[in-house]
């Protein structure tokens, strides 16, 4: 027997065995070769749909979990290989009662290479382990595609399960205050964004904790958790008005005018300048002292007739003299240029002098605006 047979019919014999909620892995077993006999054909119970796969956008607006991919390209032949290999793995995990180890692998043989055989697997997995909505999607999905492979059997079997799901469906509503409607907001839950169109209605979320988030610029964030546990369980959300987001407050960089940059700069360069005429000063009295006591070393007070100490202390005169020379001229003109930079920069208040000329003569304004 073909190894597309074999799949094609392990596939479709699950789907006949579980009429009911209560039904579980006996049934699915001891069904398994009665639906295969009633369900005839050798195509691959994991091949797509005559034509091509419909749109795989989520049957239904509040599960985000079924691995559906729309309008996907044909995938490569070593997709479907690892798919193939996915799924037989999956199978055997499945068949031992291992459904939460077989549900990822069914998943991802899915996305790999999307099946009917492979779609109706796990969503019977997913009922298994308790994500009804998951389960419950995958289950409408499937009739839809059965019935466009024309494929009656399939399509009653998938139809029958996702009705007898509904009832113990557990269903979430999220309420939008009408402010925030206009200011762009953005919903989502479990970080899947939910569309405007389904804000209010009721959906069928999975069990679990469902994070709701809204944001909107310019707005603070808000968000809340919902549990949501077992079966039939209802939940409404409101997502009431958002706040205004503070502004930033500004920098100290920010209040400062050009003039006060200007004046700051005055006063710090006018500093320099004090610290230079002080340098200078010192070392002028430096200069002055040690020329004293060189002169006192010297015969006659002749400069040229000095012991070797005073003509190392006139040396040293020198030296302090050329230093204090440098350190008062460029203290002197630091504080010149800071003094400039301050009485010059540019201020935001009015002049405190105007002048107004007039035929004849002019006016002084001391204090007053122009």
């Amino acid at each position: 027997m073909s190894t597309g047979a074999t799949r094609e019919r392990g596939g479709r014999a699950v789907w006949s065995s579980q009429r009911s909620a209560l039904v579980r892995t006996a049934l699915v077993r001891a069904a398994s070769l009665l639906a295969a006999m009633l369900v005839v054909g050798g195509a691959d119970a994991r091949a797509k749909p005559a034509g091509g796969a419909p749109p795989r956008t989520s049957v239904v607006p509040g599960v985000d979990d079924l691995p559906t991919v729309p309008n996907r390209p044909e995938p490569l032949a070593e997709e479907k290989a690892q798919a193939q290999a996915l799924f037989d793995r999956a199978r055997e995990l499945h068949d031992g009662g291992k459904y939460d180890e077989a549900c990822p692998l069914f998943a991802e043989s899915q996305r790999l290479d999307a099946g009917l055989g492979t779609l109706l697997y796990l969503s019977d997995c997913y009922e298994l382990t308790g994500r009804l909505a998951s389960a419950w999607a995958g289950f409408r999905e499937a009739a839809a595609i059965a019935r466009m492979r024309e494929q009656p059997a399939r399509e009653k079997i998938a139809r029958e399960r996702a009705a007898a799901l509904e009832p113990r469906l557990s269903m979430m509503r999220i309420n939008v205050a009408e402010p925030n409607l206009a200011i762009g907001l953005v919903l989502t839950r479990n970080g899947v964004r939910i569309g405007e169109p389904v804000w209010g209605d009721w959906v069928p979320v999975d069990p679990g904790e469902q994070r709701i988030e809204a944001v909107a610029e310019g707005y603070r964030p808000w968000s809340t958790t919902v549990p949501i546990a077992g079966e039939s369980g209802r939940e409404d959300v409101f997502v009431p008005p958002l706040a205004r987001a503070e502004a930033p407050l500004p920098s100290d960089d920010e209040g400062q005018s050009p003039g006060d940059v200007m004046r700051l700069a005055g006063l710090v360069v006018a500093g320099v300048g004090v610290v230079g005429v002080g340098l200078g000063t010192a070392f002028g009295i430096d200069a002055m002292s040690s020329y004293a006591d060189a002169r006192d070393t010297c015969a006659g007070d002749d400069p040229s007739r000095c012991t070797v100490e005073g003509v190392a202390l006139q040396q040293s005169a020198s030296d302090s003299a050329l230093v204090s020379t440098i350190a008062f001229s460029v203290g002197a003109t630091a504080i010149v240029g800071g003094a400039l930079l301050y009485v010059f920069a540019p201020s935001d208040e009015p002049p405190p002098v105007a002048v107004s000329f007039v035929p004849g003569g002019f006016f002084l304004a001391f204090g007053g605006r122009l």
